[in-house]
C-alpha cells in the first residue's frame, strides 16, 4: 500500500473518530457509504470494538453483509455480537450461499 493511500485511510479514520467524538454516528455512516467494503472493514478495525459495533449497527443490511466478509474471523465475531439474531439472519440472507455457510460455520453453537 502506497504511503499516500495509507495516509488517506488514516485521515478517514481520524474523521470517523471525530464524528463519533461529537456523537454524530449518522454522519460517519454517510461518510462510509461511498467506500468499498474492505475500506470500511479496515476503518472499523482501527476503532474501538464499541465504536466499530455502533457504526456497524447503523450500516444498511447489505453493507453489513459485505463488511463481514472483509474482516478477519475474530473481528467478525465482534461485529456479529453487536446485532440481534434476527438482524444477523437478514445480513446472512444478503450473502452468496458459500459465504453465508462460512459465516454460519463460525458461529458458536
Amino acid at each position: 500500500m502506497s504511503a499516500e493511500i495509507k495516509e488517506m485511510k488514516n485521515e478517514h479514520i481520524d474523521e470517523i473518530k471525530g464524528l463519533l467524538g461529537v456523537d454524530n454516528k449518522e454522519a460517519a455512516v454517510v461518510m462510509l457509504s461511498d467506500m468499498h467494503a474492505s475500506d470500511i472493514g479496515r476503518i472499523l478495525t482501527a476503532l474501538s470494538e464499541e465504536e466499530a459495533s455502533e457504526i456497524f449497527k447503523l450500516l444498511p443490511t447489505e453493507r453489513q453483509s459485505e463488511v463481514l466478509l472483509e474482516v478477519d474471523e475474530r473481528f467478525r465475531k465482534t461485529l456479529i455480537s453487536s446485532i440481534t439474531p434476527d438482524e444477523l439472519i437478514d445480513v446472512v440472507d444478503e450473502m452468496e450461499t458459500d459465504d453465508a455457510a462460512d459465516v454460519i460455520s463460525e458461529l458458536p453453537v
